[in-house]
């Protein structure tokens, strides 16, 4: 949970000002609405000052089987946790990197700026099967009101009939898109766990691992435990699964 965690921390501790900008707000969750309506997506008003969010549903929702399309929900959180119990847990994590690096890097945007960016990323999404479906998240976050922080996060699921493209950050006054690498997560495990879990890739035992880094087997154990929580992983194996596709093993 260690990404999820720092994501939190860096939306919601910003130094926000106490004014209230309600008429923009209310422009924002029509915004919401129309996507879900024309679109057809599942649309996450948030907003990053009170930590609540407004959910508009669009017909992707009955296809999951969630919420009847045209509905609204809202919630005490920004992190919207039924959502997110439907995603693949291999694209969970992938995920909250890759929003953790979009906001960092437009915080060195200007506040006008920043409504000129979105990320893209490509999600699996089971279905009221519990058939995955690869479904394109779009995430924008608008600017505050003149405190230098982003207030509002609009986030919108799609059906996508293929599976999608890589993550990329698109530029939407001319359509420029750029890859957005995973640098921002290379540091989630330190240099000793990265050489633990890929002994546990090789299938070193705890007793091998220790005997081959001058270790005791309880160190191992408690960088055993550290891995998994930071890599939100069950096992080792998804462990070492999520490492690789993560870039964190080479």
């Amino acid at each position: 949970m260690e990404i999820l965690r720092e994501l939190n921390d860096e939306l919601l501790r910003q130094p926000f000002a106490r004014g209230r900008e309600e008429e923009r707000i209310e422009a924002c969750r029509r915004t919401a609405a129309a996507y879900a309506l024309t679109e057809g997506a599942i649309a996450v008003l948030s907003d990053l000052e009170t930590d609540r969010s407004l959910i508009c549903y669009g017909s992707l929702a009955e296809t999951l089987g969630i919420a009847a399309s045209g509905s609204v929900a809202r919630i005490g959180s920004i992190w919207e946790e039924e959502l997110f119990g439907r995603i693949h847990p291999d694209d969970l994590i992938e995920k909250q990197l890759y929003e953790l690096r979009f906001f960092r890097m437009l915080k060195h945007r200007s506040e006008e700026r920043r409504r000129d960016y979105c990320l893209i990323h490509p999600l699996r999404m089971r279905d009221r099967m519990g058939r995955y479906r690869p479904v394109v998240h779009r995430i924008f976050y608008l600017a505050g009101g003149g405190d230098g922080c982003t207030r509002i996060a609009l986030c919108l699921y799609n059906a996508a009939g293929a599976e999608p493209s890589a993550s990329r950050i698109v530029h939407l006054p001319d359509g420029r898109s750029e890859p957005l690498g995973r640098s921002c997560g290379e540091d989630l495990l330190s240099a000793r766990e990265r050489e633990v879990l890929l002994r546990i890739e090789a299938g070193d035992t705890s007793k091998e691992i220790a005997r081959n880094l001058s270790i005791s087997v309880h160190t191992v154990s408690r960088h055993r435990q550290n891995i998994l929580e930071k890599l939100q992983a069950g096992n080792s194996v998804e462990a070492c699964r999520t490492a690789r596709r993560l870039g964190l093993l080479r």
